[in-house]
């Protein structure tokens, strides 16, 4: 039954979150990178990165919540 979702672990949203994570992570990885070019710094490159993995982690979590907020592609009850 869980494959019919695509769930690895049987959750129906497991490959979701996966995916979610694995996207987190290369994005981290890009930030990394892009630091250590431009700053020349491992040091300074590590704290923009950790930095990111928060604040994007904080800034996704407020966009959600304003998402809620707006009942678009939700039917109100009649």
């Amino acid at each position: 039954m869980a494959q019919a979702f695509g769930g690895i672990d049987g959750h129906p949203f497991a490959q979701f979150r996966q995916g979610a994570l694995s996207w987190r992570v290369t994005g981290t990885i890009d930030t990394l990178i892009i630091s250590l070019v431009v700053t020349g710094s491992v040091k300074l490159a590590a704290a923009i990165g950790i930095t990111e993995v928060f604040t994007k982690s904080l800034l996704y979590y407020f966009h959600e919540r304003a998402w809620l907020k707006i009942p678009y592609g939700r039917k109100t009850p009649a």
